[in-house]
C-alpha cells in the first residue's frame, strides 16, 4: 500500500491539508522547523502586503507567534 492510500484510507474524505500536513510531520516524512519556516515566510508575505504595518511590526507579530526572537525570524525570512 503506497502513501496516498494509506493516508486516503486513514482520513476517509474528511481530510484537510492541515490534517495531511500533521500526519507527514509525524510521521517524520517532513521536517518541522521547515513547515514552521515556510508557515512565517507565508505570514510574512501577507503582512508585507499591508500598507499601516511596520517591518519592526511585522518582525515582532511573527515573533510573538511562533515563539521566536525578531533575530530568527529575520534570518528566516531573508534566507528564502
Amino acid at each position: 500500500m503506497d502513501m496516498i492510500e494509506l493516508y486516503t484510507k486513514q482520513f476517509k474524505e474528511n481530510v484537510s491539508i492541515k490534517d495531511v500536513v500533521y500526519q507527514l510531520v509525524k510521521d517524520n516524512l517532513i521536517d518541522k522547523r521547515e513547515m514552521r519556516n515556510r508557515s512565517i515566510i507565508r505570514d510574512y508575505n501577507e503582512l508585507i502586503k499591508d500598507s499601516t504595518i511596520t517591518i519592526n511590526e511585522i518582525m515582532e507579530t511573527l515573533s510573538y507567534k511562533y515563539n521566536l526572537s525578531t533575530r530568527m525570524i529575520q534570518e528566516i525570512i531573508y534566507k528564502k
